[in-house]
């Protein structure tokens, strides 16, 4: 039997923490609208649907939390020789819910899509 590593125990928690905030989100009745990634809780844009936009949001999280659980998963049963693989595939799930949070879900659930808040000073 292989020994679990530290890297496969961190890559796994990550997932843990990341599908337990996604139900927390589909569980919950969030009265402001919540964003994807680690940086903010809460999106700095109104949404047109709220239950709908965080159900979308809830689901990414969730997702991407089993599919990171999946990949330390694999590294407990191949073991170490494959760590830095398993690593930048884990980092490439989130990158990937990134870009789908923001060339989809918040296209399709921003109430003004002309409106951009993080450029409002340089235009």
């Amino acid at each position: 039997m292989k020994e679990i590593s530290y890297a496969s125990i961190l890559i796994v928690l990550t997932g843990v923490i990341s599908a337990f905030l996604g139900l927390f989100i589909l569980l919950t009745k969030n009265k402001k609208q919540t964003a994807y990634g680690y940086g903010s809780f809460h999106a700095a844009y109104e949404v047109n649907d709220l239950k709908a936009y965080n159900k979308a949001v809830g689901m990414l999280w969730l997702i991407s939390g089993i599919l990171v659980c999946a990949l330390g998963a694999i590294l407990w049963f191949v073991g170490d020789s494959i760590a830095v693989w398993i690593a930048i595939a884990a980092i490439a799930v989130y990158v990937g819910g990134s870009t789908y949070y923001v060339t989809s879900i918040t296209k399709r659930f921003r109430k003004d899509p002309t409106h951009d808040e993080l450029w409002k000073d340089v235009k």
